[in-house]
């Protein structure tokens, strides 16, 4: 009875070791459910436009230049991308009121679009038609919460796509 029961056991530990691993996409480290959001400096599409986030910094209290600044209300996330257009031969507008910042607790956060004005020097950055092949970049700045925890950034073709992210 004994060698019974311990035999039943080891089947089920084996099957449930075998399931997982298979599940996983076997040994050699390819999973084959879920996978992890690209990070920083990677590549992603949505619609037309292809985004490279370079770096997320949190923290800026203020932005602006000389004269003129802007001060958080919590504080400023001040993200650096280049946008492209990839997708067909016609032109696709771009927008940093269109991207998101999503915080571990699943908030999600627009742009600051004055602070955006007062953190870029180029304004084509921001609010661009962007031609077939053509790239811009830019800041997109975000006024967050101080206690916020930044975990990911949606980045988004129009108003409407389903965007895409990338992990922090």
């Amino acid at each position: 009875m004994l060698f019974t029961l311990l035999g039943l056991f080891t089947l089920c530990c084996g099957g449930g070791v075998a399931l997982a691993i298979s599940l996983n996409g076997g040994l050699n480290g390819k999973g084959t459910i879920g996978s992890a959001p690209p990070g920083l400096n990677t590549p992603v599409q949505d619609g037309k436009l292809t985004f490279v986030v370079a770096s997320v910094t949190c923290g800026k209290t203020t932005v602006g230049r000389s004269f003129y600044t802007r001060t958080a209300k919590g504080m400023y996330c001040l993200v650096q991308v280049s946008v492209e257009n990839t997708g067909s031969d016609s032109t696709q507008n771009f927008s940093d009121g269109f991207q998101k910042l999503i915080g571990d607790d699943g908030t999600k956060y627009g742009a600051d679009l004055t602070a955006g004005v007062l953190a870029n020097e180029n304004i084509n950055g921001l609010w661009s038609r962007i031609d077939k092949g053509e790239k811009v970049n830019g800041i997109i700045v975000y006024d967050v919460p101080k206690e916020a925890h930044i975990v990911k950034v949606e980045l988004h073709d129009s108003p409407l796509s389903v965007g895409t992210q990338i992990t922090l």
